[in-house]
């Protein structure tokens, strides 16, 4: 009889610890909707938080997303001003009631067809700490593919719009282009690369990285 409570005990303790392990690693995550761009939902650990960063289009697949696993969405931040990145503000704003951050380096790109996804938050001009609710997140401002370029480091994972690719860097534009693409390495050599090797690396297209793997392999910084 003895032998067998054992077993049962075992068997017991076996299912819960492989249950919360599945908890625990699911609780911490991140989501990939394929809109104009990544739209990426960041699920803080608690499993009950979330944040979107940029939404380049409405994402029927976010939403289900979000409603099936019942998140509250914090806020919505932009990584930059371009319209692939910003042209479902204000309906995640609307339908969330959450407010959307983005840098004042890229005002002007919040006008005319794209007025109503202007930022309700405006981000400080500098480096900054953000909390949303349960969601501590480090603002970094790296411009060279817009002024108002930023990176959000969320949990040792950085969300680097179209600053830092896979093998690749932004692009950039006009008469000082030369300049703008020097601004742009020098921002990733000291705000990004000066961050943990094993920082995950989530970019506004293609696929996810490391800061690591970027260093030694990014024909654009070697």
């Amino acid at each position: 009889m003895l032998k067998k409570s054992w077993l049962i005990g075992l068997v017991l303790f076996c299912v819960f610890s492989q249950s919360l392990a599945a908890k625990t690693v699911d609780s911490q995550r991140v989501e990939t909707f394929d809109t104009a761009c990544n739209t990426y939902l960041y699920i803080h650990e608690d499993g009950e938080e979330a944040v979107i960063i940029d939404p380049g289009a409405k994402s029927p697949e976010l939403e289900k997303y979000v409603e099936r696993h019942g998140l509250k969405i914090a806020g919505i931040l932009n990584t930059h001003a371009h319209g692939d990145h910003i042209s479902a503000n204000a309906h995640y704003a609307k339908i969330y009631q959450a407010k959307v951050y983005g840098h004042p380096g890229d005002e002007r790109g919040y006008i005319n067809k794209y007025a109503a996804h202007r930022p309700t938050n405006w981000l400080s001009t500098t480096d900054e700490n953000l909390m949303l609710g349960n969601i501590a997140i480090k603002v970094l401002h790296v411009p060279g593919h817009s002024q108002g370029s930023v990176g959000f480091l969320i949990g040792g994972k950085l969300f680097s719009g179209d600053t830092l690719f896979h093998e690749s860097i932004g692009r950039t534009w006009g008469e000082n282009q030369d300049e703008l693409t020097l601004q742009e390495l020098n921002s990733i050599r000291t705000k990004l690369f000066t961050l943990p090797d094993e920082t995950q690396v989530f970019p506004g297209h293609g696929s996810s990285t490391t800061i690591q793997y970027e260093k030694q392999n990014n024909p654009f910084l070697n």
